[in-house]
Protein backbone atom coordinates (compact mmCIF):
# COMPACT_ATOMS: atom_id res chain seq x y z
CA UNK A 1 0.00 0.00 0.00
CA UNK A 2 3.07 2.27 1.08
CA UNK A 3 4.31 1.53 -2.54
CA UNK A 4 0.87 2.87 -4.05
CA UNK A 5 0.53 6.05 -1.97
CA UNK A 6 3.93 7.06 -2.82
CA UNK A 7 3.79 6.75 -6.69
CA UNK A 8 0.94 8.60 -5.96
CA UNK A 9 2.08 11.36 -4.13
CA UNK A 10 5.46 11.78 -6.33
CA UNK A 11 3.10 12.26 -9.13
CA UNK A 12 0.50 14.38 -7.22
CA UNK A 13 3.65 16.82 -6.41
CA UNK A 14 5.22 16.96 -9.78
CA UNK A 15 1.73 18.58 -10.99
CA UNK A 16 1.64 21.15 -8.56
CA UNK A 17 1.41 24.44 -10.33
CA UNK A 18 5.08 26.68 -9.56
CA UNK A 19 2.40 29.16 -7.85
CA UNK A 20 1.57 26.64 -4.93
CA UNK A 21 5.05 25.90 -4.59
CA UNK A 22 4.83 27.37 -1.23
CA UNK A 23 2.21 25.00 0.08
CA UNK A 24 3.80 22.34 -1.77
CA UNK A 25 4.58 20.15 1.56
CA UNK A 26 1.22 21.15 3.40
CA UNK A 27 -1.02 19.96 0.15
CA UNK A 28 1.16 16.98 0.20
CA UNK A 29 0.73 16.22 3.59
CA UNK A 30 -3.22 16.84 3.53
CA UNK A 31 -3.42 14.65 0.35
CA UNK A 32 -1.39 12.05 1.43
CA UNK A 33 -3.95 11.85 4.41
CA UNK A 34 -6.38 11.93 2.68
CA UNK A 35 -5.35 9.05 0.39
CA UNK A 36 -4.52 7.24 3.01
CA UNK A 37 -7.95 7.77 4.85
CA UNK A 38 -9.79 6.37 1.17
CA UNK A 39 -7.21 3.43 0.87
CA UNK A 40 -8.06 2.15 4.92
CA UNK A 41 -11.88 2.53 4.49
CA UNK A 42 -11.68 0.62 1.19
CA UNK A 43 -10.08 -2.33 3.12
CA UNK A 44 -7.57 -3.36 0.18
CA UNK A 45 -5.00 -6.35 1.38
CA UNK A 46 -1.75 -7.25 -0.58
CA UNK A 47 -1.44 -9.07 -3.10
CA UNK A 48 1.27 -11.39 -0.68
CA UNK A 49 -2.18 -11.38 1.72
CA UNK A 50 -4.32 -12.36 -0.97
CA UNK A 51 -2.02 -15.21 -2.97
CA UNK A 52 -1.96 -16.50 0.83
CA UNK A 53 -5.66 -16.61 0.70
CA UNK A 54 -6.37 -17.93 -2.63
CA UNK A 55 -4.10 -20.70 -1.59
CA UNK A 56 -6.21 -21.33 1.76
CA UNK A 57 -9.31 -21.43 -0.28
CA UNK A 58 -7.92 -23.96 -2.47
CA UNK A 59 -6.76 -26.70 0.06
CA UNK A 60 -9.99 -26.03 1.51
CA UNK A 61 -11.68 -26.77 -1.73
CA UNK A 62 -9.74 -30.04 -2.14
CA UNK A 63 -10.07 -31.39 1.43
CA UNK A 64 -13.96 -30.49 0.72
CA UNK A 65 -14.34 -32.79 -2.22
CA UNK A 66 -12.17 -34.90 -0.34
CA UNK A 67 -13.99 -35.33 2.12
CA UNK A 68 -17.61 -35.53 -0.20
CA UNK A 69 -15.81 -38.11 -2.25
CA UNK A 70 -15.01 -40.26 0.99
CA UNK A 71 -18.61 -39.43 2.29
CA UNK A 72 -20.45 -40.85 -0.91
CA UNK A 73 -17.80 -43.84 -1.18
CA UNK A 74 -18.75 -44.71 3.00
CA UNK A 75 -22.42 -44.06 1.64
CA UNK A 76 -22.89 -46.64 -0.36
CA UNK A 77 -21.17 -48.93 0.92
CA UNK A 78 -23.67 -48.29 4.12
CA UNK A 79 -26.67 -49.13 1.49
CA UNK A 80 -24.79 -52.14 0.06
CA UNK A 81 -24.03 -53.54 3.84
CA UNK A 82 -27.65 -53.08 4.65
CA UNK A 83 -29.27 -54.03 1.83
CA UNK A 84 -27.00 -57.35 1.70
CA UNK A 85 -27.98 -57.85 5.79
CA UNK A 86 -32.12 -57.21 4.92
CA UNK A 87 -31.22 -60.23 2.21
CA UNK A 88 -29.80 -62.35 4.68
CA UNK A 89 -32.55 -61.49 7.64
CA UNK A 90 -34.99 -61.90 5.11
CA UNK A 91 -33.74 -65.15 3.89
CA UNK A 92 -33.20 -66.50 7.75
CA UNK A 93 -36.51 -65.99 8.22
CA UNK A 94 -38.17 -68.54 5.25
CA UNK A 95 -36.28 -70.95 7.02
Amino acid sequence: MEKIINGFMEEFQKNIPPALYELKEVIGEHARSACESMIHKMDLVSREEFDAQVLLLRRSQEKLLSLEERITTLSEAAKKKSSENTKKKSSKDKK
